[in-house]
């Protein structure tokens, strides 16, 4: 699989939270009711059209699976987070991006286990996210690993 490094300044999302281990796919549920319901509540939006999906998670992850997901878009500051949405700030860094056609929790756990250690790449931090260049869900994933 192709990669490559980029560099990527801090950047903000506001989006839709969820925490859990997926087991009941309520990811996907969750991002069908942000990118047709919802999205269009966020006024203060960057780069209209483009969209992130986030992912951090704590050591709990190794006991039981739960991570947090948001489904998101860059916005300009917190002044206008819509209720039941949450603000982040993603920080700046170096990032090893992998095109993902079809994003599944395979897919993602592929690049943890074989890509990033058959590159020598070595993670930096316990978040990731997918960038997506529209809004369209099914779009193939940019999906971003910070690394040192």
């Amino acid at each position: 699989m192709d990669y490559k490094i980029v560099e990527k300044p801090a950047f903000k999302i506001v989006g839709m939270k969820y925490f859990g281990n997926n087991s009941d796919g309520a990811i996907g549920g969750l991002c069908q009711e942000f990118y047709t319901k919802r999205i269009h509540t966020i006024k203060n939006r960057l780069n209209v059209g483009t969209a992130y999906g986030y992912d951090t998670w704590t050591s709990e992850i190794n006991k039981n699976g739960k991570f947090t997901y948001i489904a998101g878009v860059e916005v300009s500051d917190d002044s206008e987070v819509p209720e039941d949405m949450v603000y982040i700030e993603v920080p700046s860094n170096k990032y090893a991006v992998f095109v993902l056609e079809n994003l599944t929790d395979g897919s993602v756990q592929e690049v943890y286990r074989k890509w990033m250690p058959q590159y020598g790449l070595e993670v930096n931090g316990n978040y990731d996210f997918e960038f997506y260049e529209t809004e369209d869900k099914d779009a193939p994933a940019h999906f971003h690993v910070p690394i040192k």
